[in-house]
């Protein structure tokens, strides 16, 4: 059979195996779920791989994934880990964000907060260039 992309109706499946791995998340989503599945899959990726990265690279127990999907679609996932020294990794987690966001016409902003832990947020156009 075909295998689905998974797109924004798989993300909650998603964050619940980041919890079944011991990270408390977060998901606040609203807005209605966009018809185009490549923004889904985009949506679902990025969620993805900013959680991965929180996991490997940082203390967080907590994340926070707000899903908004308005006129606008944002992302943004937060923690309240400190980065954990010796993991910085290749940073191809935030390439293959930055470059997955700018393929659809996104604004990323990536780094740390200023209290504690880490932001990523992605502002997608609703309607993507085709």
């Amino acid at each position: 059979g075909e295998v689905l992309q998974p797109g924004v109706a798989q993300v909650s499946g998603l964050i619940d195996e980041f919890r079944d791995a011991g990270l408390l998340v977060r998901l606040e989503l609203s807005g209605g779920i966009p018809d185009d599945p490549a923004l889904g899959l985009t949506i679902y990726r990025i969620v993805q791989e900013s959680l991965t990265n929180v996991r490997r690279h940082s203390t967080a127990t907590e994340a926070r994934v707000v899903v908004r999907l308005e006129d606008g679609i944002e992302l943004e996932i937060t923690d309240n880990g400190l980065p954990v020294p010796n993991t910085a990794g290749s940073g191809l987690g935030q390439v293959g964000i930055r470059e997955r966001a700018a393929a659809m016409g996104a604004e990323v902003e990536i780094g740390p907060r200023a209290s504690r832990g880490y932001r990523v947020r992605v502002a997608l156009p609703r309607k993507a260039a085709l």
